[in-house]
């Protein structure tokens, strides 16, 4: 199932690109101020950019809600190294060294007391 939803995910996000690149850019923006032209019309025409207009903001739906689907998805995916803790082998907990514990006493050790004072 999310190897279907990335699929549909690469392809709405190459079709967003590609249906952005070919709307007309103004002369206000990025494309006006490196020379992009002055013509108003798209290259494939007026009625082409009505559609390329609504056709970005399907696809950018399209896109945003894949994104979301698949976050749900991996939010549920229970991937993280630091939350699987898997049993150690009982050759490996041979080998591990032993911590041992400081020795307790009643008193503290201290300069007088080891004097014998």
């Amino acid at each position: 199932m999310s190897i279907f939803i990335i699929i549909f995910h690469v392809i709405a996000a190459l079709t967003l690109i590609l249906v952005v690149l070919l709307q007309a850019g103004s002369e206000a923006g990025l494309s006006g101020g490196l020379g992009g032209g002055t013509s108003s019309d798209s290259l494939l025409g007026t009625k082409s950019n009505s559609f390329l207009t609504k056709f970005t903001s399907v696809m950018a739906v399209i896109f945003m809600i894949s994104s979301l689907t698949l976050a749900i998805i991996a939010s549920k995916a229970n991937k993280s190294l630091l939350l699987q803790q898997k049993e150690i082998p009982a050759a490996v907990k041979e080998s591990m060294p032993v911590k041992a514990e400081p020795a307790k006493t009643e008193k503290p050790v201290t300069p007088e007391t080891q004097n014998g004072k």
